[in-house]
């Protein structure tokens, strides 16, 4: 993956390259060098209901987050934060941008419950951060949120979409 500037960024003063397992910081035309984890970036982001088959969403309003935090650490890990009702997730990310992350947190008032997000960190054709864009599913494993009226549990499922803000 190519080098990804953060809009927070001078211009040109200080690139992140991602490469196998970490972020690396440097200068236009010098070779990366040094480790810089953590470092996070910070996406506008857009969540919309792909799948509510059980009528969740008015209680657990994921549609309501507007801005997501990716902190990278070292060996790939990855901490997705948010304001509520965001469940914090972790996990890791490939060197091509893939990621998967889970975490447990309270969703429409039931704590303990399991968040999934599976997606990928978009760069442009010079590997500049864009975006982000995922597949978030609350309740993954279909037990603690309330059955429908013939007695089926299903999660609700969500596209996220986020476009790159800041990175520090």
């Amino acid at each position: 993956m190519g080098p990804v500037r953060g809009p927070a960024d001078p211009p040109a003063t200080t690139i992140w390259s991602w490469f196998p397992e970490r972020w690396i910081s440097h200068s236009p035309g010098s070779r990366p060098g040094r480790r810089v984890p953590p470092c996070a970036f910070q996406y506008d982001t857009g969540i919309t209901v792909s799948s509510d088959p059980n009528g969740h969403e008015p209680f657990i309003t994921m549609t309501t987050v507007g801005a997501l935090t990716v902190t990278f650490g070292e060996n790939g890990a990855i901490t997705i934060t948010g304001p509520s009702p965001w469940v914090e997730l972790t996990g890791t990310v490939a060197s091509d941008g893939s990621f998967t992350a889970q975490g447990r947190g309270s969703v429409a008032g039931f704590p303990g419950v399991l968040v999934t997000f599976t997606g990928i960190l978009q760069f442009d054709a010079n590997g500049m951060a864009t975006g982000i864009t995922g597949t978030l599913i609350a309740d993954a494993e279909n037990s603690i949120l309330p059955a429908n009226m013939s007695g089926v549990r299903n999660p609700a499922v969500y596209n996220v979409t986020g476009t790159l803000a800041s990175g520090y």
